[in-house]
């Protein structure tokens, strides 16, 4: 992949597209060199790379951030290191253009090995999560799950209750992220205890969450407002290819 350029297919007005890459692993995409990465940061954000003390974390942010530049250059014609990335009062990010907000929205999530982007016409969000036991328990259910939510889990075992729970997770932060105010609502009043939802967003009109195969051994969901609009999984960036609308077969994990 270019570090200043993408090719990608037209967004239309009712779709979601969903772009992933591997930033460990046997199938991980390979960076551009450091130079060409970090001249797409802001000043803000390569002190912020730097603080993370781990090298995969800073790898994971880094990623996320140079990626996104490119792909909204890519949607828009801007150049991507003219794209900058602001965060209202509330604490959800957008971009900037040249000549003012972009035209594309996007959310970005990340868990383990994986990054995820979505690119839409308007408000949207994604989240991924790896299905992981050890992050998972009693305490965590309490507080991310409504009580019928967390009933509906007492009622499985095992490895199905751990992946039924992180379904419900990704549903609620994705829905969340889409709605920009992820830091003034507790996750356990977003019941989502199905895919796909509808639920009344803050404005009073109706939201979609639905679930999508991004990759094996995550959860992955995806919301925005309206019914009529589909998610297209792109693929891997710099590779891979149209893997059609949510539901297709994921790329192995």
């Amino acid at each position: 992949m270019s570090p200043v350029s993408m090719s990608v297919p037209e967004l239309d007005a009712h779709e979601v597209h969903v772009w992933d890459d591997r930033i460990v692993g046997p199938d991980a995409q390979r960076p551009a060199p450091p130079d060409d990465l970090s001249r797409l940061l802001s000043g803000d954000e390569v002190e912020r790379a730097e603080r993370y003390r781990y090298p995969a974390d800073r790898q994971r942010f880094v990623r996320g951030r140079t990626v996104l530049r490119l792909l909204i250059g890519a949607y828009t014609g801007a150049a991507p290191e003219s794209v900058q990335i602001v965060t209202d009062g509330l604490g959800k990010p957008s971009a900037q253009l040249p000549g003012g907000p972009s035209p594309v929205h996007f959310s970005v999530s990340h868990s383990g090995s994986l990054v995820a982007w979505a690119l839409s016409r308007s408000p949207v969000g994604i989240d991924v999560e790896m299905f992981d036991p050890a992050r998972f328990d009693d305490l965590v259910v309490g507080a991310v799950c409504s009580p019928h939510e967390a009933e509906d889990l007492s009622r499985l075992t095992g490895d199905a209750r751990t992946r039924a729970f992180f379904r419900l997770w990704v549903r609620k932060e994705a829905v969340l992220k889409a709605w920009g105010n992820g830091l003034n609502l507790a996750p356990a009043t977003v019941q989502v205890r199905a895919s796909p939802t509808t639920l009344t967003g803050p404005d009073g009109t109706a939201w979609r969450v639905q679930d999508v195969s991004v990759a094996e051994g995550y959860a992955s969901a995806v919301a925005q407002g309206g019914a009529a609009w589909r998610v297209r999984l792109l693929g891997p960036v710099g590779g891979g290819g149209d893997r059609g609308v949510a539901g297709g077969k994921p790329r192995p994990a």
